[in-house]
């Protein structure tokens, strides 16, 4: 590839599949585009798949998408770790469930 940002990467050290992803921290990022993809579309569609990963970078779609699960697990870990310390107290019935 020969526009300024793009890099292509061998596929096979990247394992398996194709696809564009984005690399780097600050504003030192780079748009990768694996050599399997290269291969299997034609420019016009690369070019797509590059301003749609641009396009999720720059609204940060993917962090808005994990971001309520990312909450839920921290709720989820804090009630089991405040529940986990207290003594459980089961109604005589349940003797079965005692150690």
């Amino acid at each position: 590839m020969n526009h300024k940002g793009v890099f292509a990467a061998d596929s096979d050290r990247l394992g398996s599949g194709s696809g564009v992803f984005i690399s780097g921290f600050g504003t030192n990022k780079k748009v990768v585009v694996t050599e399997s993809l290269i291969e299997r579309l034609n420019p016009s569609e690369i070019e797509a798949m590059i301003a749609n990963e641009i396009g999720q970078y720059k609204y940060q779609t993917g962090f808005r998408a994990y971001l309520p699960y990312l909450i839920l697990s921290f709720i989820f870990f804090g009630l089991l770790s405040y529940f986990s310390t207290k003594a459980l107290v089961l109604p005589r019935t349940w003797d079965f469930l005692r150690f």
